[in-house]
């Protein structure tokens, strides 16, 4: 699960066996890992280690880049697509309880990205 491999890789950190070889297997994780390291603060020092928070965080905030990233290159291509980006981490509770964090909302209209803002008002319209 992407939980697990956010949980090994703060733990390859912290026992300073951060692996940042190319994986086969393990593609989708070996690319992220590089990228968390490369766009972020996140300390790879395993005497400053990240706990698990950061390293959700990290991987939170890379993947939103990423995703801005595509969808503005997408628009550049197809002129009159519009989207609408939700990004956030998911969190696991007790007894399989699961809950989402929002973390940033978004419209691209015409190339441009802006915010999108959320109301808790169920009668009013986004």
């Amino acid at each position: 699960t992407a939980c697990g491999a956010l949980a090994a890789f703060t733990s390859e950190i912290a026992s300073n066996k951060l692996n940042l070889t190319f994986n086969e297997d393990d593609i989708e994780m070996s690319m992220l890992k590089k990228h968390i390291v490369r766009k972020t603060n996140l300390s790879t020092d395993p005497t400053k280690g990240p706990n698990l928070f950061e390293v959700t965080m990290a991987a939170y905030e890379t993947i939103t880049i990423d995703l801005e990233r595509h969808v503005k290159r997408d628009a550049e291509e197809f002129k009159d697509r519009q989207y609408a980006l939700f990004t956030g981490v998911q969190i696991h509770g007790p007894n399989g309880s699961d809950h989402c964090w929002l973390g940033k909302a978004s419209l691209l209209i015409k190339g441009e990205l802006s915010p999108l803002v959320l109301s808790a008002n169920s009668t009013s319209q986004v």
